[in-house]
């Protein structure tokens, strides 16, 4: 049976449509990042990291810092690290796995994050008096 998580705070989750959306998005796909909810439901960044980080606060998912290394001209940035969001931002200096180069500051990463979901979820928007953000 799937974990019901209340959005009913989050106004762009107020819509039938986007919450169902939402809930297909997290059946298909059990690693997501938060542009891709909020490209697949309409929202911004902002409220799909809320969704995401509400659902890391649960212990319904798992969550990632990627860094990516942004200077190679031949393709997508290189995935140089994942590592746990609590371990915060890595210490640089770092090498990439793709062209061997050392990475000595932030201005050649790019970061992105990705939440692992460890069970399955159903995300509900019910605004019952008895009901609180983000329960089970």
């Amino acid at each position: 049976m799937a974990t019901k998580v209340n959005l009913h705070n989050l106004h762009c989750f107020s819509e039938h449509d986007k919450l169902v959306t939402l809930n297909r998005l997290a059946v298909t796909n059990p690693d997501l990042m938060p542009h891709q909810v909020a490209v697949a439901t309409g929202c911004d960044l902002n409220e799909a990291m809320q969704v995401l980080m509400l659902l890391y606060d649960m212990h319904l998912a798992e969550a990632y810092t990627l860094v990516y290394h942004t200077t190679h001209s031949d393709g997508p940035p290189a995935e140089v690290l994942r590592a746990e969001i609590s371990a915060g931002l890595p210490s640089f200096p770092l090498r990439c796995p793709l062209c061997q180069e050392e990475i000595n500051s932030s201005d050649e990463v790019t970061y992105g994050f990705l939440f692992v979901l460890s069970q399955g979820i159903q995300f509900v928007a019910e605004t019952e008096e008895s009901t609180t953000w983000g329960e089970q």
